[in-house]
């Protein structure tokens, strides 16, 4: 297993743990080092605490529609619609495949495009 893999899904759990006291559901993103991000959800920019991950918490329960916008419009915006539970959290990777980013779910292990749009 990668340490940089490994860290981060050390790091997702921690965070996770942490809000998930504070009884909201929340996202957590993380991207590469090497294109910085933003998320907009609820229809507001979402704080950014650095360069490659962003939390998005004080989320009810239910879908969740989150646009990823990308530094510079280097990158095409992209929108995901989420399915997470009241009081619930989801954990992503930000990897770029097929030219193309797309969120790596580290529960389900599965990529998610935004032509998917949905998590089952």
């Amino acid at each position: 297993m990668k340490p940089v893999f490994f860290l981060s899904v050390v790091f997702s759990i921690t965070v996770c743990n942490f809000v998930y006291a504070q009884k909201d559901a929340f996202i957590y993103i993380q991207g590469d080092k090497k294109t910085p991000f933003y998320v907009k959800a609820k229809g507001t920019m979402q704080p950014r605490y650095s360069k490659n991950y962003c939390l998005v918490n004080g989320l009810a329960g239910g879908s969740t529609e989150i646009e990823i916008l990308y530094q510079l419009n280097s990158y095409d915006p992209q929108t995901y619609r989420l399915q997470i539970t009241e009081h619930g959290f989801l954990s992503f990777m930000l990897t770029k495949k097929g030219g193309n980013y797309e969120l790596y779910n580290f529960e389900t292990r599965e990529y998610l495009s935004p032509e998917k749009n949905k998590i089952k």
